[in-house]
This record gives structure tokens, sequence and C-alpha cells, in this order.
């Protein structure tokens, strides 16, 4: 049976926006992202350039607003040669708490990034999210033997801040209590004390090596919490309040 002529082309019209309309549906969050991250993005850039601290704040919140569609530019922006474009982009990512769960598989992916500054604001934000990072342990935990020691502190500080689900580091947080870096050493047992990981004695013996570093505010910083920890250690060890 032959159907009427204009049924047919009711059909094919009807096919050929339904296809219309999925293909829309697929790609607006792409036309999104283009249209109104990418000149937040171009107006942070040139803000950050000329030091126009109000344009760049009023971009940021923006983004802020957008959420995770802005964090992909955000970590592209992080590898412009500027570094006020730079800083600006860091910062931008880390103030999107709202939107910062969101962000965690972008956060993983960044942790691979060639760029230090990248990782380590991946790290950072991770910490941030604390247990709702989990997915990020074993990425972290590859972090830890980072080229860059600054990168290997900010990894184990995330992993002590997404607690008991990252028990399975302990043994690579462990190696760390020997790094060559000593910010990296005090971080570590920042990190396994959050996990109930790491004994007073064993604490106690890197802090009392850690008071005696040439890094002022290193020595600070253990100092402090070798007098929390054992305050006759502290004595001993020479930990004053002089550094304060």
């Amino acid at each position: 049976m032959k159907l009427p002529r204009w049924l047919v082309i009711g059909m094919l019209t009807s096919s050929v926006l339904a296809v219309l309309a999925a293909a829309g549906w697929l790609l607006w969050p792409a036309f999104y992202e283009y249209w109104a991250v990418r000149p937040l993005i171009e107006k942070m850039k040139v803000a950050a350039t000329e030091n126009d601290i109000k344009s760049v704040v009023a971009a940021s919140d923006e983004l802020n607003k957008i959420g995770a569609p802005a964090v992909r530019w955000l970590i592209e922006l992080m590898k412009h040669p500027n570094d006020q474009v730079r800083w600006r982009a860091q910062e931008a990512l880390l103030f999107m708490e709202d939107n910062a769960q969101a962000a965690i598989p972008a956060m993983i992916q960044a942790l691979m990034n060639e760029s230090k500054d990248v990782r380590e604001t991946a790290c950072m934000m991770l910490e941030n999210q604390g247990a709702h990072a989990e997915l990020a342990i074993p990425s972290l935990t590859e972090a830890l033997r980072d080229e860059e020691p600054s990168v290997r502190g900010l990894a184990a500080l995330a992993l002590g801040e997404i607690g008991p689900a990252a028990h399975k580091a302990i043994p690579m947080l462990s190696q760390l209590l020997n790094d060559s870096d000593s910010w990296v050493r005090l971080r570590t047992i920042h990190a396994l004390q959050s996990l109930d990981a790491i004994s007073r004695v064993d604490a106690v013996a890197v802090l009392s090596d850690l008071v005696q570093s040439d890094d002022r505010v290193v020595r600070a910083e253990a100092s402090d919490r070798l007098r929390e920890i054992d305050p006759a250690a502290a004595s001993s060890s020479g930990a004053s309040l002089v550094d304060h």
C-alpha cells in the first residue's frame, strides 16, 4: 500500500527534526563551553597580563558559576608564559569550591600534566575535597614519585586529607620519610599522622631531624609539631620559639 505523499514528507521531516534535536542535545555542552567559557578565559588572560585585578576577579567569579566546564580551560591557562596569568588561573581553580567535586576527574588527569604548577594545583584541589577525592587515590599515590618535591609533598597532604580510604598508600608514604627534601618529609609526617599510620617514636625521630633544617619555616613548623607530641624531645632537640 502506497502511503500518501504528505504523510511520507511528514515522517521524513519528523525524522530529520528528531536527529537534529538529538545532535543538538549532544553537542550543546560543547557549544556552551566554547561560547560561554572561552570569552571569560580570554578576559581573565588579558586582565591578568594588565594586572587588572577587578576584571580578573569578575571573570573568575563567572567561571566559578559555570563550574566543571571551565576547569579544562583554566588548566590550559596555567601553561601560559606570563606568571600573572598562570597564578590567576591557579587561584581561580582553587576557589572553585562549589564545583570542585565535579572537577575531580579533570584534576586526576591534571596530575599527569607536564606543568609543575598544574600538578601542584591538582594536588591542592584534591586535598581540599578530602574524602570526596577517594577516586584520586591511585593517581595521588603515583604522584608521590613525582620528580618535583613540591608535588610529592602536596600529594602526601592530599592523601592524608582523604582519610581511611587512603590507607593503601601508607607503604609509599612511609618511604617519603627518607626523602631528600625537608618539606616533603614534613608534609609526609602530617599525612601519616592524619592516617594514624606512624608511631610516636618514628614521628619524633623525623621531626627532631627537621628542627635542624636550614629552612626557617620548616624548623618552625617541625618545632611546633614536636612540642605537641613530645615536649621533652622538643627541648632536647633544640626546638625553640626563636623561629616564630
